[in-house]
């Protein structure tokens, strides 16, 4: 996933970032302090043209007073598909790179993808969940294209059509990314002659997710973390703050490709509290010895990383005594998944 965010405007420059700062002076990368998109999914991330593909995004933000100290209004979405042109970078669905003028408005809309999928910008829906059926348009010689999804979300009373107006109008840079974020994906289309001889990707998955004081051996495990449940932490200064957070992945995450290499498969940690050692992890291949070996092994199952639990005074600032945890796994091919947790003090 690649998402545009007022980061950019605090490092001078227009910029596709993914889910990072620019520099010490920002928030790490990991910490959600605001409204965010930490990971957007079309399931599959590969189709056939007249094949549907379900989008869904994790779109979140702690349940408190952000830092402007407005309440956040609930989340409204956008989502546009457009064709992406040869040789130009990306930019978001709805915005002209070479006029600045918007394409989207709050009077000026373009058709529905369902009505009319061969448009060259369409609307695929306006909830954080969305279904797109593509047509070939996009496909090129080699039996294979992409098209570019983009969604829009924001939590203020513009919504997320007046923040995606407002952006244009700024000559594309964002104007208030406490309230208002885009982020952009890539869909594969392929012919069916494609798909024939050339493995499709599926997304990866994860099936665990961990929270273990630091010291503890694997089969003392006290502190368990699944999607929807909760854990226990002891919070920091009071005893060890020190905790490893770990995900597996299921098996046949890492699929092989064309070429008889796996894919790599990387993991973005993010929590709402607290912090974490190391943003990004990798599952990586093991008992290979050589930059030319390793990609024809099986990635590891586990990845893991450190996660300083918060003091108290952090802590209190958290919402429903809880803090959120998130684990984001993609592959080098456009998959992608997540699970989801919190964890509350002993």
């Amino acid at each position: 996933m690649e998402a545009y965010t007022s980061r950019v405007r605090q490092c001078a420059a227009l910029a596709m970032i993914a889910l990072g700062g620019c520099n010490g002076d920002l928030p790490a990368a990991s910490f959600v302090e605001k409204l965010r998109v930490l990971a957007v999914q079309a399931d599959p991330p590969e189709v056939a043209p007249g094949e549907t593909t379900s989008l869904r995004a994790l779109a979140v933000e702690p349940a408190v007073s952000q830092s402007d100290g407005a309440a956040p209004l609930p989340i409204s979405a956008l989502w546009l598909a457009c064709r992406i042109p040869a040789g130009v970078q990306a930019a978001p669905c709805g915005l002209d790179p070479s006029t600045g003028v918007p394409e989207v408005s709050a009077t000026s809309a373009p058709p529905l993808c369902a009505d009319d999928p061969s448009a060259s910008l369409c609307i695929v829906g306006t909830e954080l969940s969305a279904q797109y059926t593509p047509d070939g348009a996009a496909i090129g010689s080699t039996g294979t294209g992409q098209l570019l999804l983009t969604l829009t979300v924001a939590d203020d009373a513009g919504g997320a059509t007046g923040c995606l107006t407002a952006v244009a109008e700024n000559g594309g840079l964002p104007t208030d990314s406490d309230h208002c974020v885009i982020a952009l994906k890539r869909l594969t289309v392929s012919t069916p002659e494609h798909l024939a001889t050339n493995p499709r990707n599926s997304n990866p998955t994860l099936v665990s997710f961990d929270l273990t004081p630091n010291g503890v051996d694997g089969g003392d495990e006290i502190d368990l973390i699944v999607d929807g449940g909760t854990g226990m932490f002891t919070e920091s200064g009071k005893q060890s703050s020190g905790y490893k957070i770990a995900v597996d992945r299921a098996a046949g995450s890492s699929e092989i490709k064309s070429d008889g290499t796996y894919e790599s498969l990387i993991l973005s940690w993010f929590t709402t509290s607290g912090s974490i050692d190391g943003g990004r992890s990798l599952f990586a291949p093991k008992n290979c010895d050589s930059q030319s070996a390793c990609p024809k092994v099986e990635p590891s199952i586990e990845s893991s990383t450190t996660w300083t639990a918060p003091t108290s005074d952090m802590y209190a600032k958290t919402a429903n005594g809880e803090v959120l945890f998130w684990a984001v796994l993609r592959d080098d091919r456009g998959g992608e998944s997540w699970l989801a947790g919190s964890a509350s003090p002993q």
